[in-house]
């Protein structure tokens, strides 16, 4: 499982190079719980060399979670304190063997290499014969990791569930693939990049969901190899997002190139891209929409009549969408970790977007109408206040 971006610090390429071409002293690397100020004593943290905590796992027929720090490291710091902190999430960590390995000590980086660890927090699991089954990367809020922590000790969705699925379908190339994800998230490249290049090789034209998607990654991989993103030539990745299926990895492509172009600041390019990707939108029709019209809103002079258009049009599918997705009977509960998310808060966002495409088109009785409609859902928001105040001048 892998977090947002911003619940993610990156490891240095300092640690990520490995100083000793291997790992001579992995079996002397001593384990230290987490120095941060709070210190969840109720958390059984092993101290002893990492071969020691293998061979107590092993001997006790327990399975590991390793805890990869860094001192200084503000989500690290929050992890420890908050996350690692929540009794629940204790309860649940008493059937591990809990091994903290600060990374900036030299046994750490090691366990750093050893293990392919790119991100901090990580919270890596292992079987009792010290196999990788699973990865947390990034922090993550206590109820989340609760249900991860379930999820990871029934078996569900770990390395081993994936390849015992695999090897009841082994023409699978889809659940191929989600192990080959898996084994990267736990670090295991060389697996990810052996099951990918199997692959390719029983589907070279991405006739597949699975080998279109594996071609845009492949196509996507070499062009961006080319240099940073300013000089990076796309055309080999416009002409196969033209001819991806299914519409599925189409959007994908189309999607990826939206964002891409707006990155480097290829606004108009970035336009287009976004209009060919709602074509192939759905299921995916309510977040596209809202991202994109709010993209297309901070660059609201360049529009022309028909980007407006476009706006309008879409804007009608995904506002009917939220409506009737987050009516106030019988709404689903936002997913745990995405608080942020309820109900009332998207329908309020689709509120919000629908109104900037009806100002843009200058519409703005109507424009106005509707961000007092998602006020009233959520009263509290003072971006949706601002809108209203830029929409009453």
């Amino acid at each position: 499982m892998i977090l947002p971006l911003l619940s993610l610090c990156l490891l240095p390429t300092s640690i990520l190079a490995d100083p000793m071409g291997a790992f001579p002293l992995c079996a002397n690397a001593t384990s230290a719980a987490p120095a941060h100020s709070a210190k969840p004593e109720e958390i059984q943290w092993f101290q002893g060399p990492h071969m020691s905590a293998l061979g107590k796992a092993r001997h006790e027929k327990r399975p590991l979670a390793l805890y990869f720090w860094m001192d200084g490291s503000a989500l690290c710091s929050k992890m420890y304190a908050e996350t690692l902190a929540d009794p629940a999430v204790i309860s649940e960590l008493q059937a591990p063997l809990c091994v903290g390995i600060d990374i900036a000590s030299g046994p750490g980086t090691q366990l750093v290499q050893r293990y392919g660890i790119t991100t901090l927090p990580t919270l890596l699991f292992l079987n009792s014969e010290g196999e990788r089954e699973e990865a947390v990367i990034g922090f993550i809020n206590g109820p989340s990791l609760v249900v991860e922590l379930q999820r990871i000790a029934t078996g569900t969705g770990t390395v081993s569930d994936f390849r015992r699925q695999v090897a009841a379908n082994p023409q699978d190339l889809a659940l191929q693939h989600s192990l080959a994800l898996k084994l990267r998230d736990v670090g295991d490249q060389a697996g990810h990049d052996e099951l990918v290049a199997s692959i390719r090789s029983t589907d070279p034209k991405g006739k597949t969901i699975t080998g279109a998607r594996l071609l845009f990654w492949e196509t996507r991989a070499a062009a961006l190899s080319q240099g940073a993103p300013a000089d990076v030539d796309l055309k080999s990745i416009y002409e196969i997002a033209r001819k991806l299926n299914p519409p599925s990895i189409r959007y994908e492509a189309w999607d990826w190139l939206a964002t891409f172009e707006l990155g480097r600041g290829q606004t108009k390019p970035s336009r287009v891209a976004s209009q060919e990707a709602w074509k192939h939108a759905a299921p995916n029709q309510l977040p596209f929409g809202l991202r994109t019209t709010m993209n297309f809103w901070d660059m609201r002079e360049e529009l022309n009549r028909r980007e407006i258009d476009f706006l309008g049009d879409m804007s009608a599918v995904y506002l009917k969408q939220a409506r009737e997705t987050f009516s106030p009977d019988g709404v689903p509960a936002p997913a745990a970790g995405n608080e942020e998310e309820t109900p009332a808060n998207l329908l309020a966002r689709a509120l919000d977007a629908a109104s900037i495409a009806l100002f843009l088109d200058g519409k703005k009785t109507k424009a106005i109408q509707l961000i007092e409609e998602a006020i009233q859902v959520s009263p509290e928001s003072e971006d949706l206040a601002r809108r209203l105040s830029l929409y009453g001048r």
